[in-house]
């Protein structure tokens, strides 16, 4: 059982398993070409109906520069085990299973593993239940640990400067996507640790989209309207809006407030419930619930005009959204069927 989609490099679908082993197959034929046990043995453990590895691959795999990343493992108190493995051969090139509670001490302590690892800044990053996610030095494996209060499984590395990190949580299902659960706010956090805990939404539907030019922001509740702004202008909202808080620090009141984007925007949607959505070369194309029905749209990336909307005929799956190098939209739906819509 994955709880990530699978990485595809050269050909090769990388996958992280609950069993606690990293799998490569050919793309074309489902062909294994090499199989890693990255758990430190073989244990289960009841997690939530399902039996897992006390190991297991969680933020599934990462490939940068011909090196596939994963980490194994969900509480510190048994361990987790991040390794560097060549994509190709499946040889480790380095492993690192001192990062938990049991290994260097920190400060902070050591590092869960609770979601999502992205690959950015030299680093590999993973969210630790902490305010500052916890990563790895990707060419040596020397580990960071974290201190802190954020909760959730979604992080990314924004323009190598600026984590996003936060969200849902891992445990959270279907059922809570106009309901999360509290605490699932989306937060930012310089690459270099400091500052931490820039509030960036409320309530976390998923992660903003962005490339080198466009950035979409997540509405700050679990409905609302996407924004969309200019890369730079976020760029530029990080430092300004640490340098805000670092002056006023908040005291026993109430936290900061989230932007909400208005003197940045470019153009915004109509309000949804937004449930995954990814960038395109002349589009946002968006899955969402409007009017208690679940639909597909593609928006104009210049002014946000709605280009083409579809039913779909099942709820889509939260941050399960892909788009082909053809342009083509894949959606996994919540009865386990995947629809594929061309241009």
């Amino acid at each position: 059982m994955p709880f990530a989609p699978p990485t595809l490099w050269q050909g090769r679908l990388l996958v992280g398993g609950g069993d606690g082993r990293i799998c490569c197959l050919a793309a074309t034929t489902g062909r294994c070409l090499w199989q890693f046990q990255a758990a430190p043995a073989e244990r289960r453990i009841f997690w939530f109906g399902h039996l897992i590895s006390t190991w297991p691959i969680v933020g599934g795999v990462v490939v940068q520069d011909g090196v596939a990343y994963a980490v194994a493992g969900l509480a510190k108190e048994n361990g987790i085990h991040a390794y560097a493995l060549d994509a190709k051969s499946g040889k480790v090139i380095w492993e690192k299973d001192d990062a938990g509670a049991g290994g260097q001490a920190g400060p902070g302590g050591g590092l869960a593993s609770i979601g999502q690892v992205a690959a950015g800044a030299g680093k590999l990053w993973l969210c630790s239940s902490s305010s500052v996610p916890g990563s790895f030095d990707l060419k040596s494996g020397q580990w960071q640990p974290a201190a802190g209060g954020v909760y959730g499984c979604e992080i990314g590395v924004i323009d190598g400067k600026w984590t996003v990190h936060g969200g849902r949580r891992l445990t959270e299902t279907q059922d809570t996507l106009t309901k999360p659960l509290s605490g699932t706010g989306l937060a930012g956090c310089s690459v270099d640790g400091q500052p931490a805990g820039i509030p960036v939404t409320d309530a976390g539907t998923s992660l903003p989209a962005w490339d080198q030019e466009l950035a979409i922001m997540p509405p700050k509740a679990a409905w609302g309207a996407l924004t969309a702004l200019p890369l730079a202008k976020l760029m530029d909202w990080f430092p300004q809006r640490a340098a805000q808080l670092a002056s006023k620090p908040p005291a026993s009141g109430p936290k900061p407030k989230p932007s909400e984007w208005a003197e940045h925007k470019l153009w915004a949607t109509e309000t949804i419930v937004p449930v995954a959505f990814a960038l395109a070369k002349d589009q946002l194309v968006v899955a969402y619930l409007a009017e208690k029905r679940a639909k597909l749209s593609g928006f104009s990336r210049t002014d946000g005009a709605k280009a083409w909307t579809i039913d779909l005929p099942e709820q889509p799956v939260m941050n399960r959204l892909a788009i082909d190098r053809d342009g083509r939209t894949i959606v996994a739906l919540c009865d386990g069927s995947v629809v594929c819509v061309g241009r």
